[in-house]
């Protein structure tokens, strides 16, 4: 449900939905109560809406024929109002519930509705200010209806120092106390909390409508409001406290404070005296000084950052302890094997292709000079060597037939021998077993018959290494045949000499090795100069801020990653965000107090610079919501969000610890003006440019 809540406020006005989903549970809570009073035979004379408050709408319904009715149909009457709202409530959930799936816009007002509705009789169910749970309490306790008066009239004597009626019991005394205590503790928080929501509501809808303080002006406008009707009845309210002192002296059938004059109360006196000094303050001569958020900054600050991928080597500085370091000065060493193995693979690639593009020129030399008659010769012996080579491999094919021959005789003679000896061994052992011969003797055969089976083995292997050999020579004279037929096709290219395309083919191939050199040679370069940003040296003469830089080694760093910031903050400066509309009033070298919010109760002075000749937008009204379901943080930015002048400041030497990014708030020294036009300047100021700016 509340995740439902967050995301339909979003998307509707949010104030002009309250109010018309308030206006609408009052509504439907009092229609309920004219219908119950009409069935139990009342009738209704009043009905209408007023501002609560003195600025929340709700409706009413005049209670007088209530009190003629019988003391149950009465009750009901009285608790409709109450039961009405959690009645709507439920309903509007359900309709939330039933139609939350279908996409339409109904879920939303429903829940929307809900809500108010809840808000609605939790305010509107309390005892503790006048309401319909109020009026129904005392109606069901058989509570005076004046319960509120006879509250105040008691704390107003004690504060007047009055002695209470003696007839009012001290329970009595004590519980009007109470009463009184609670319920305005409970009023006061309610009606401060509806102003604070109220107010926000209203800067929502309307951003920057009446500048800054917009938020300000509307809590106090409305505050104004909320008070006007108190001070209204407290200041006519005596004579009520005398018919309210009379009531409870008769009440009481006590009479000895029945004629006492009630003595005029100190605080009206004071109230009023207070309004005459408050009239005079507002022409009092007041020093107007236009103020917004400050940001420190330094005259120079820059981040180092890796200019390659690569991870930290080496850290030759510690950083952070205020050390005063140099322009190009190194301060720390990276290591880029990427970079590193393509540079050695570059250079290969260099020295391989000019090794190409020698031998390309050597052969264009050679077709150019072809054909010559010791080429001619060179290329015949190339052929008679060939073929004795083949004679000779020849010759080595037939000595390897003989040798596979001998081989295989060599074989069949073991096996001849072995199967003998298995024989021999095997009489042995059943001769043995017999008694006719010695176990040494059958062992001694069983040996030889072993040996002769490893013999067999070997014959078989000499024979494998024969075939071998033999294969190997066959093959030998096959790639001297191969050989053969190269001489004779270099000795008929040298005898035909090269061709014209032969010879362009060679010089094209010249020309492109020579280009890939002159590409991979700037390639080099490049990969050079990429070593060469793997020290990472200071820009500017400054400080390191960023500490403990030595704990960074190892640390592998992307291209464009910081690995620490650097400023010259000998000079610090403060860059203050003016609202457009008091640019007027600011001039250069005029005097700045600043508060930051590390040195708050210990201001600095300062004085005006430079003043940015353009506006830019204040971003310091973005917000920043989380997403109740998924988690994820969103910044948004108001788009009708003021605009602002950024103005420069400086500070003298300071012995306070000064960093680039604090943040505080500053005012700017101007020109003195009367109080009521100092404070309100924004109002003035909305109806000079805004309401002018309605009228066609």
């Amino acid at each position: 449900m509340w995740s439902d809540y967050l995301s339909g406020i979003k998307s509707l006005p949010y104030l002009q939905i309250y109010i018309f989903n308030l206006i609408f549970a009052s509504l439907t809570a009092k229609i309920a109560q004219g219908v119950v009073l009409t069935y139990y035979g009342g009738t209704v004379t009043k009905f209408g809406l007023v501002l609560a408050a003195g600025f929340l709408p709700r409706f009413y319904i005049d209670r007088e024929p209530m009190w003629q009715l019988r003391r149950h149909k009465q009750l009901w009457t009285l608790a409709t109002p109450v039961i009405t709202r959690p009645i709507l409530f439920v309903l509007s959930v359900l309709v939330w519930y039933l139609h939350r799936e279908t996409g339409t816009q109904l879920s939303n007002y429903a829940l929307l509705l809900a809500h108010a509705s809840f808000i609605d009789f939790l305010l509107d169910a309390s005892p503790l200010w006048p309401s319909d749970g109020y009026v129904w309490t005392t109606a069901y306790f058989r509570l005076p209806p004046n319960l509120f008066q006879r509250s105040f009239l008691v704390w107003d004597m004690l504060l007047n120092r009055r002695p209470l009626p003696k007839s009012l019991p001290a329970k009595q005394k004590l519980g009007l106390q109470l009463f009184l205590l609670g319920a305005g503790i409970f009023s006061i928080s309610v009606i401060l909390t509806i102003i604070y929501f109220a107010a926000g509501g209203l800067a929502e809808n309307l951003p920057g409508i009446l500048g800054n303080g917009t938020t300000y002006i509307f809590l106090f406008v409305l505050l104004a409001l909320v008070l006007r009707q108190p001070i209204s009845k407290w200041l006519n309210s005596q004579k009520l406290n005398n018919l309210v002192t009379r009531d409870m002296i008769t009440s009481a059938k006590e009479s000895e404070y029945a004629n006492q004059k009630v003595n005029k109360s100190w605080l009206g006196t004071f109230l009023k005296a207070c309004t005459m000094l408050g009239g005079l303050a507002l022409f009092l001569p007041y020093p107007y000084r236009s103020g917004g958020q400050i940001k420190l900054i330094t005259s120079k600050q820059q981040q180092i950052q890796a200019e390659v991928d690569g991870k930290i080597t080496r850290v030759l500085l510690k950083g952070g302890d205020g050390t005063w370091v140099k322009a190009g000065t190194v301060v720390a060493t990276m290591e880029a094997p990427e970079i590193s193995n393509e540079f050695s693979k570059t250079e290969e690639q260099i020295n391989s292709k000019q090794a190409d593009m020698r031998k390309q020129e050597a052969e264009l030399a050679k077709l150019l000079a072809t054909p010559k008659k010791e080429d001619v010769e060179v290329a015949k012996q190339k052929v008679e060597v060939a073929q004795q080579q083949v004679a000779v491999a020849k010759q080595k094919v037939k000595v390897a037939q003989q040798e596979v021959e001998v081989a295989k005789g060599a074989l069949q003679t073991a096996i001849s021998r072995a199967e003998f000896s298995l024989r021999e061994a095997e009489r042995f052992k059943y001769l043995s077993e017999q008694g006719a011969y010695s176990r040494q003797q059958y062992e001694d055969a069983e040996k030889r018959a072993t040996t002769d089976r490893n013999t067999v083995e070997e014959m078989k292997q000499n024979v494998e290494k024969a075939q071998q050999s033999l294969q190997e020579a066959k093959e030998d004279v096959a790639v001297k045949y191969q050989k053969v037929e190269e001489a004779k096709a270099n000795l008929s290219l040298v005898k035909s000499g090269p061709y014209p395309e032969e010879l362009d083919a060679v010089r094209q191939e010249i020309a492109a090795t020579r280009a890939e050199i002159q590409r991979l040679r700037q390639q080099l370069t490049y990969l050079n100069s990429q070593l060469k940003r793997t020290k990472l040296v200071m820009p500017f003469d400054g400080y390191i801020v960023t500490s403990e830089l030595q704990q960074k080694v190892g640390t592998y760093l992307d291209k464009g990653d910081t690995f620490a910031t650097v400023e010259n903050s000998r000079n610090i400066y403060g860059e203050i965000q003016i609202p457009e509309y008091e640019v007027g009033e600011i001039i250069a070298g005029g005097k700045a107090e600043v508060k930051l919010t590390a040195y708050p109760n210990d201001p600095l002075m300062g004085r005006v610079i430079s003043i940015e000749p353009v506006t830019s937008n204040d971003n310091s009204s973005s917000k920043i919501s989380v997403n109740q379901t998924s988690g994820t943080t969103l910044e948004s930015t108001n788009a009708t969000s003021g605009r602002v002048v950024k103005v420069v400041v400086e500070f003298p030497r300071t012995s306070k610890v000064l960093k680039s990014g604090m943040s505080g708030y500053a005012k700017i020294e101007g020109k003195s003006m009367p109080v009521i036009i100092a404070f309100t300047r924004p109002i003035v100021r909305f109806i000079q440019i805004e309401l002018w700016s309605w009228i066609p």
